[in-house]
């Protein structure tokens, strides 16, 4: 958070923030929250199973609205997005809009 003027502005603003975790999603949530953010659970990683239909339906609207933050916070969660993009064939379009996030 930083004042501009008077009025506090908030970090994530109008932000709508993707959170892939199965633990601490409220904490996280509560958290995104604070800073003005909205925040979306998917959880994707641990032992949630894959629902790769519903996965590869959210990458794919991800991609075509694209995302100002990338974060992964895990090698295997960003793997597996990896692998579903290729799969629909969208791996190259994946990686160029992670690069431009």
């Amino acid at each position: 958070m930083f004042e501009e003027g008077r009025n506090i502005v908030k970090g994530l603003k109008g932000k709508r923030i993707a959170i892939s975790a199965s633990r601490n999603t409220e904490e996280i949530s509560m958290l995104i929250k604070k800073q003005g953010g909205v925040p979306i659970v998917r959880s994707l990683q641990g032992t949630v199973f894959l629902a790769e239909t519903n996965v590869g339906l959210d990458l794919k609207k991800l991609i075509q609205k694209g995302t100002d933050w990338a974060i992964f916070t895990t090698g295997i969660g960003a793997q597996t997005l990896l692998e579903i993009a290729e799969k629909q064939g969208m791996k190259e379009t994946f990686i160029n809009m992670i690069q431009q996030s």
